[in-house]
Order: C-alpha cells, then structure tokens, then sequence
C-alpha cells in the first residue's frame, strides 16, 4: 500500500517537473514573452514537483521502519537530499503557491523572483 501510495505521489511529481519543462521548451522555442501567470504556475509547478517528491519519499522512509534513520540505510539521505530542496526559497511549495495563488487572485507579486 504504502510503495503504491509513494508512486502516486513520484507519479505527481513527474507531472508537474515535465509540464514545467514543456513551458520552458515552448517558450524557447516560440519566443514569446512570458505572461505573470505563466512565470508564477512555473514556480507552483516546481513547488508541486519538490512537494510530491517529499511525500514520495517520506511515505518509503516510514514503511522502512526505525532502522531507516541510521546513516548506513540509503533512504535517511533520499529524505534529508529531498528536504534540503524543499527548504530552498525558489523551490519552497508553500512559498511558490503563495506567490502564484497571489497572482490568480489579482495581487502583485510578493516577491522580486518572479
């Protein structure tokens, strides 16, 4: 159950890294200016990935068990690796969100990054 549950949520993080991707290439390709909500969904979409991609790995760290916390178990730095992304300020998911839900409503941004 719990190996189905982290492939779903490995699945979610796929979806939103090659739906950024996809962004990125088109723009690229086409060379057309970026709109304030497409800059904004790129940054919920790496934030939804980083989000994900934790719980993924998170839901595999608790079905190890307790031994999984020991520095020979592989799975204790997959966790701290993917955590250690999830608390840097551009890929934050809290903060990405915040930022796109932001624009969605009709606010400025909330921060120069955008």
């Amino acid at each position: 159950m719990r190996v189905a549950e982290a492939r779903s949520a490995a699945d979610a993080a796929e979806f939103h890294a090659l739906r950024l991707a996809r962004t990125l290439d088109d723009k690229g390709r086409d060379g057309s200016p970026w709109s304030l909500e497409e800059r904004a969904r790129c940054r919920a979409d790496l934030g939804a990935a980083c989000r994900s991609a934790g719980a993924s790995i998170d839901l595999l760290a608790a079905a190890s068990g307790g031994s999984s916390v020991y520095s020979s178990v592989p799975i204790q730095r997959f966790r701290r690796d993917v955590q250690a992304v999830n608390l840097h300020a551009l890929m934050n998911p809290d903060t990405n969100n915040e930022l796109y839900g932001r624009i969605l409503c009709g606010l400025e941004p909330n921060t120069p990054y955008l």
